[in-house]
């Protein structure tokens, strides 16, 4: 079987014991590690009636699945057993054998024991966890954490100690069930003095040393990167102004192209601009990975022509031309005859696979590799983990550039997932 992603020996032997165990594994790993790379393998690769959650529009048609939220029926208000309903086919759900939830630091906790109710009362047996599923977690919680919207903080305080899915009854009354798998091998770096860095910096242990190292990457005001940088910016007006900015600089025509859009594909699961606006020369970043492998989803290049109905592309010196892509927004669906659990597309996104690419923000380069960084944290960090995101998002200390030195209170880490994993680790 051919794959458009290259897979370790050590990722397919995981692969295969989670393919073979009943147990539940909850797949934690740093940034860089291969988690993406190992579902995508499980989906393609297992046996078993599988479906892959996700929290978001964008995360799920990113893994090809389907967000929890359409999957079990949940409300998008807090979450609570009364507005959680039994299906009257539950064909679908009986016959699942194996879900996997990604990105599961973004789970929030009601979601969790909704999802957890919600398989108790449609599968066989009301008193085990999850209906007796086998579940897999996947994620980081030192990277994005849960959104918790202004109207339901009141009821969140009043029923968790946190927001994330290990405050969850669900979980914490079934935490020694899940085998913890923590992804050790990085695949983005190399360079052993920044791995350790950025360990340091991910479990908050960062040397007054190590520090001065990030910090002698800062550049000055008048300094500017040459073309091959990409600025990663801590909020999204900032990425956008700088790409408006530079992309009116250019002289040459520009060319607007519609996205097609079909079927239920909600636009805040968009995964690049519905008008995306080009001009050759303008910097872009690809966001899906091509089948003949001449680029993957983070690769930055320049456009070279803008025509009515092509787009060409340099790449490292090559010239390629992209056609269109086709984003699919899929839910689950039972086939009887074959006793099989399939995807019936429901919703299409079709547009050029890029985006204009002189800057992104820290949490659209989630999961992104990059040679060449500039960080600008403006005023500075303001959530869990932003600041480890986007230095881990480079291969090499030598390719950051820091517009500004960076403080110790630009390392944001949310004590209780520290705590989490400490307790998880120590099997209590």
């Amino acid at each position: 079987m051919e794959f458009d992603f290259e897979i370790s020996s050590e990722l397919k032997d995981l692969a295969e014991k989670i393919e073979s165990s009943p147990d539940n594994f909850f797949v934690a790993g740093k940034a860089g590690t291969g988690k993406s790379t190992l579902v995508k393998y499980i989906q393609e690769t297992s046996k078993k009636n599988l479906v892959v959650l996700a929290p978001t529009g964008v995360a799920a048609v990113n893994v090809d699945g389907q967000t929890i939220h359409s999957f079990c029926g949940l409300p998008l208000s807090f979450i609570n057993k009364e507005g959680i309903h039994e299906h009257r086919d539950k064909n679908l759900y009986r016959n699942l054998d194996l879900l996997i939830i990604d990105e599961i630091s973004m789970v929030r906790a009601d979601v969790f024991d909704g999802m957890d109710y919600f398989f108790r009362i449609n599968r066989f047996d009301k008193t085990l966890p999850f209906g007796g599923l086998c579940v897999i977690l996947v994620g980081d919680l030192y990277q994005l954490s849960p959104v918790v919207e202004t109207s339901l903080r009141s009821a969140f305080r009043m029923h968790y100690k946190t927001p994330y899915f290990f405050s969850s009854s669900a979980f914490s009354q079934n935490r020694r069930s899940f085998k913890l798998i923590e992804l050790q091998k990085i695949y983005r770096q190399e360079d052993e003095r920044f791995i350790n860095v950025l360990h340091e910096v991910r479990h908050s242990q960062l040397s007054r040393d190590s520090l001065d190292l990030i910090n002698q990457r800062t550049i000055t005001e008048d300094e500017e990167p040459d073309e091959s940088f990409i600025v990663l910016t801590s909020r999204n007006d900032m990425a956008n102004k700088i790409n408006q900015k530079r992309l009116s600089e250019i002289e040459a025509g520009e060319k607007t192209y519609d996205a097609e859009v079909t079927g239920l594909f909600e636009e805040k699961s968009y995964p690049t601009e519905f008008e995306l606006k080009l001009k050759p020369s303008a910097k872009v970043m690809f966001l899906k990975n091509d089948h003949h492998g001449r680029w993957v989803n983070g690769s930055l290049g320049f456009v070279a022509e803008v025509e009515d109905d092509f787009v060409t592309v340099d790449l490292d010196g090559v010239i390629f031309e992209v056609k269109k892509e086709v984003w699919q927004k899929i839910k689950y669906v039972f086939n009887d005859k074959t006793k099989r659990i399939e995807e019936e597309v429901i919703g299409t996104f079709t547009q050029y696979p890029l985006r204009l690419a002189w800057a992104v923000t820290i949490h659209k380069s989630q999961g992104m590799t990059f040679d060449k960084v500039v960080i600008d944290l403006g005023h500075g960090a303001f959530s869990h983990g932003q600041t480890y995101v986007a230095l881990s998002r480079c291969r090499t200390l030598d390719g950051i550039y820091l517009r500004r030195p960076i403080r110790q209170n630009d390392f944001i880490f949310d004590k209780d997932v520290v705590g989490f994993y400490e307790l998880f680790e120590d099997g209590v």
